[in-house]
């Protein structure tokens, strides 16, 4: 009827003669089937057409029009007849025509939808108690036949509800007319204990996808000869390989990690934050290991940046400040990095060990420039063993705690020390310090000066120290209590002294 063309397959439906279509059905009428002012004879049709099919039709042809919109919902099987009747009527008395002949096709025998309503379940559902024959009332006045059938309400649904399919759905219907102001709003008590635990591997995987890093996935197997390159040794041998590439077992997570970068190396890419857990199988056990190889921007290219002259490179610094961050978010215990116990993969000077409660659990620095060729930039990596990191996982149940809503307070100090004093130890007795005490915030490492004023041997560490109380303002007096105990604890522990 548009005057337009519609391409149209076996999954339309669509009303035609011997010879050729006449309508898409429940969409449009054809053009040829349509009434003219020459029009002497008229055939009306009505009928009910699968809701879901005229939808995709319409949708498809983007065809949308008043017939689509009503067949698109669903239309009563019942009132099918009585508006066919209804039109032909209107007609007759309108335009004087005469009604000669009427047809009746039933495909498809209509079965109206019973339903069984518990008025139990209606308590259950909006929380109110309401009387059984006051259930039965309402839903007679819509026309929905229902009656009580033995402490149950049996119910006939009509063809023109077609949107009522289950219980749940006569339930709103009630709900409706017997008022929502009617129905009860009570406080949900919600219990939280039988909290889920999460694992150590959840933990870390969450804090490293919130750096913006990407889990890797590889395979156990490699061969010896890449093993060999990166200064690590084969242990465990395949019997019968199918494969040269799969003749040993990974001694390290940094080969299939070094393969990862390289393959996105040759696609165009400079900046990578990679994470890997799986097992390592070493010369006498089979370990499970985290391992982080991350290399380039710290940030992504941005024109705020170029303005400023903003070009910082992930290196040693950054790298240990992730470590301190990922580790503390699973650990309470001291964690301190040297430069002892070093795998030879690493650039003198620039890797450190990990140790928590002094015991070794792993490594990070910068890798040998004799090992990445593809870029000039530093490649930084780390491995975690974590079969020895579990036994300092702290309680890892989640904890819902209140937000403090007090003012916080802040305190700047700056102390100097000899050079040989590692910082990772001052700044661990630090936290160790207020670790459990209610009233400490935050700690963050703001400065870092060296003068020859202050003496060859020397170093300045500036720190900002937050407090915030959840019960009340905390006094200067209160704060410089624990800041002066502090000062003490630093003096007598490192010789340290304010600047």
């Amino acid at each position: 009827m548009d005057g337009k063309k519609y391409l149209l397959t076996k999954e339309d439906i669509i009303i035609a003669d011997s010879l050729k279509p006449l309508a898409i059905a429940g969409v449009m009428g054809g053009e040829s089937s349509g009434v003219t002012n020459s029009t002497k004879k008229i055939i009306l049709e009505s009928a009910v057409f699968n809701s879901g099919m005229v939808r995709k039709t319409s949708k498809k042809n983007a065809l949308s029009t008043d017939a689509s919109y009503r067949f698109e919902r669903g239309v009563s099987f019942e009132v099918c007849e009585l508006a066919l009747r209804r039109a032909a009527k209107l007609i007759v008395d309108i335009a004087g025509g005469v009604i000669t002949d009427s047809v009746d096709c039933i495909k498809n025998k209509f079965t109206p939808v019973t339903l069984t309503l518990r008025p139990q379940r209606i308590t259950k559902l909006l929380g109110v108690d309401i009387p059984i024959k006051d259930s039965v009332e309402i839903l007679n006045a819509f026309g929905i036949k229902a009656k009580i059938d033995g402490g149950v309400i049996s119910v006939v649904v009509p063809s023109w509800r077609n949107d009522i399919s289950q219980e749940a759905d006569l339930i709103e219907e009630i709900a409706r007319i017997y008022g929502y102001d009617k129905i009860p709003t009570n406080n949900a008590l919600i219990s939280f204990s039988g909290l889920p635990i999460v694992t150590t591997e959840v933990l870390l995987r969450n804090k490293l996808l919130s750096f913006g890093f990407s889990e890797a996935m590889n395979y156990s197997f490699t061969t010896q000869k890449r093993l060999n390159d990166i200064g690590a040794d084969a242990f465990e041998f395949v019997p019968n390989p199918l494969s040269k590439e799969n003749e040993v077992l990974r001694s390290t997570l940094l080969e299939g990690l070094l393969r990862n970068f390289s393959l996105n190396i040759s696609e165009g890419l400079s900046s990578f934050r990679y994470f890997e857990f799986g097992k390592v199988f070493l010369k006498d056990s089979e370990r499970n290991h985290l391992g982080i190889l991350l290399s380039g921007k710290v940030f992504d290219e941005w024109w705020g940046f170029e303005k400023n002259r903003v070009t910082l490179n992930m290196d040693f610094y950054y790298l240990s400040g992730l470590i301190s961050e990922l580790l503390g978010n699973v650990s309470n215990s001291a964690i301190t990095f040297t430069n002892s116990n070093l795998p030879s993969n690493f650039h003198p000077g620039k890797a450190a060990s990990i140790f928590v409660d002094n015991t070794l659990i792993g490594s990070f620095g910068v890798l040998r420039p004799d090992l990445i060729t593809q870029t000039k930039n530093e490649v930084l990596y780390a491995q975690i063993d974590l079969d020895i990191l579990k036994n300092f996982v702290k309680d890892s149940a989640i904890k819902y705690v209140g937000i403090k809503r007090f003012p916080c307070v802040k305190r700047d100090i700056s102390i100097v020390v000899n050079k040989n004093v590692a910082f990772s130890e001052i700044n661990s007795a630090i936290v160790q310090k207020f670790q459990g005490q209610s009233n400490f915030d935050s700690l963050d490492l703001f400065s870092v000066y060296t003068d020859e004023k202050l003496g060859q041997d020397k170093i300045s560490y500036s720190f900002r120290i937050s407090f915030r109380s959840a019960e009340k303002t905390l006094t200067d007096q209160e704060i410089n209590t624990q800041v002066s105990s502090l000062i003490d604890m630093l003096s007598k522990k490192f010789g340290a002294s304010l600047r």
